[in-house]
């Protein structure tokens, strides 16, 4: 690499290490993870100029992984947007950046080891597929929230592919409100009549649900008559508080997992999305359900964790039908 572009990529990077270090995600910041990246995965892996695939050849500790520069070419659009999506998910955010240099910063996110061990999986990936030639809207939904070995009694689902609906695309700017705690959900009960479920729901959803909606008086009675009198300092305190405290203990899930990955840039491709799944998992809990069973046998005086558990089943198996807004983003669990 010629110095000069030696001195601006040190120069690029004291910017974004600071930008990490103050866990920034702005526009400006998210461009320059993106270039210098960018710049990083290309001399890594291919061998020519940047703008010209065909007068590159794949570099040779690659050479017998990416089968030819345009391969190479699709694995590092494909790694370097997977980065960009880590970042503005807060998983390079951390305070030691600070003081790293471009070598070793950037090597933190993208190491050889990594980007090699990335590169065979799109390789596995590619070859199992057999299928080539698909539109770009055929992709499947990914769950956001189920289980190692498949979903719960309903997941929040992420859509794949390019084209959105207007329903959908409402259904997501009504998931991101929930998602930073507005009050913006309306629960549709014209199809529920268990007072236990409307109540769950109303519990689980409390902060986040729109107190002028038609359903709310309906919400609230229903809650009412299912909290303990006993509560302490009140039942509104009381219910706030526990909101507090879940919100608290998944976000430190959340950050250890997050830390996990960080702090171990080599791990294998499969332990990464174990990782990311747990992320996902809490991310959903968030929105979705915050409270555990033991939470809400405690705030309802249920006779045990297990009763809260089968509560918050009964609640979850009905999303289709509270949240119809949200319906394209919700499957249930027989769902294919």
């Amino acid at each position: 690499m010629h110095q000069a572009d030696e001195a601006d990529i040190e120069e690029r990077w004291a910017t974004l290490r600071v930008a990490l270090a103050d866990g920034r995600v702005d526009d400006e910041s998210r461009m320059e993870f993106w270039c210098l990246l960018e710049r990083r995965l290309r001399r890594m892996i291919l061998d020519g100029p940047a703008n010209d695939v065909g007068a590159s050849r794949v570099r040779g500790r690659f050479a017998g992984i990416l089968r030819d520069p345009h391969a190479a070419e699709d694995f590092l659009s494909e790694l370097a947007v997977d980065l960009v999506r880590r970042f503005e998910e807060g998983f390079y955010h951390h305070e030691d950046f600070r003081n790293l240099g471009s070598v070793e910063g950037l090597g933190r996110i993208a190491s050889f080891g990594f980007v090699r061990k990335r590169a065979i999986s799109h390789l596995r990936r590619g070859a199992a597929a057999g299928v080539v030639g698909l539109p770009r809207d055929a992709g499947g939904a990914r769950s956001l929230d189920g289980g190692e070995e498949g979903g719960l009694a309903a997941t929040l689902v992420a859509a794949e592919g390019d084209s959105m609906d207007e329903d959908s695309s409402s259904g997501l700017e009504l998931l991101a409100g929930a998602r930073d705690g507005q009050p913006v959900l309306q629960l549709d009960l014209d199809r529920i009549r268990a007072t236990a479920v409307i109540a769950t729901a109303g519990l689980e959803l409390d902060p986040v649900l729109d107190p002028g909606a038609e359903s709310h008086p309906r919400i609230v009675e229903a809650v009412g008559s299912t909290l303990r009198r006993d509560l302490e300092p009140d039942p509104d305190t009381a219910v706030s508080e526990a909101h507090a405290r879940a919100r608290r203990e998944l976000e430190g899930e959340i950050g250890r997992a997050v830390d996990e990955i960080v702090e171990h840039p080599g791990m294998e491709v499969a332990t990464i999305e174990r990782w990311e799944r747990r992320i996902a998992q809490a991310r959903a809990r968030l929105v979705i359900q915050p409270l555990d069973g033991r939470t809400l046998a405690d705030l309802c005086g249920l006779p045990s964790t297990n009763a809260g558990e089968q509560r918050i089943s009964n609640y979850r198996k009905a999303l289709h039908d509270l949240l119809p807004q949200l319906a394209a983003l919700v499957a249930g669990e027989g769902d294919s």
